[in-house]
């Protein structure tokens, strides 16, 4: 199960073996199956998750009591909710595997041990972190800039696998596009 972590992880910095046992001794693992969720709103989130394989789908209720999709997240992506992660509050955010997922868990504490102990793991967080920030506003400026097209063609650059996984309904509450049109841009684009 490690075994994915350690590929990923070893892709993104320069971790030694010493590094790489330190990391694993305090991974646990999680399996949802599809339609499970990991985390629903109301809840408090102590764990960094990671996605070794399967999807996950993270959405919030707009205030009609519609399910408006914020993120994707396939195999080799991070999943949860930061901000209740950082502030303790309960989340927001509802997140549920869309296929069977199997997880990797970080507890709070031992992820924030990792950073100050294990110098690529800080290195590579603190990088992720602002590729994360950069890819956020990218979306906004996206969603506001970028015609119906536009925004179908760079989900699909940025999620390729997912476009065939996850329900058409949930991709358009992300890209804020009515189903039969995603649908129709989907099959003209294909």
């Amino acid at each position: 199960m490690f075994t994915n972590f350690r590929r990923y992880l070893q892709e993104k910095a320069a971790f030694t073996e010493a590094d790489l046992k330190t990391v694993e001794a305090v991974c646990m693992y999680r399996h949802l199956k599809a339609g499970e969720k990991l985390l629903a709103e109301g809840q408090t989130w102590h764990h960094n998750a990671f996605v070794y394989q399967g999807l996950t789908r993270g959405y919030r209720l707009n205030s009609n009591g519609g399910e408006q999709t914020i993120n994707f997240s396939p195999e080799d992506y991070w999943t949860g909710d930061r901000e209740a992660l950082l502030t303790g509050e309960p989340t927001s955010v509802n997140i549920e595997a869309l296929a069977d997922t199997h997880l990797l868990l970080i507890e709070k504490t031992d992820f924030d041990n990792l950073c100050t102990t294990v110098v690529p793991f800080s290195e590579f967080m603190t990088n992720l972190i602002q590729r994360n920030l950069e890819a956020y506003h990218k979306r906004l400026e996206e969603n506001r800039a970028f015609t119906d097209d536009e925004k179908v063609l760079a989900f699909i650059k940025k999620f390729p696998t997912v476009v065939a996984r996850a329900p058409l309904h949930t991709i358009a509450t992300y890209l804020d596009i009515e189903p039969y049109k995603l649908k129709f841009l989907l099959d003209t684009l294909g």
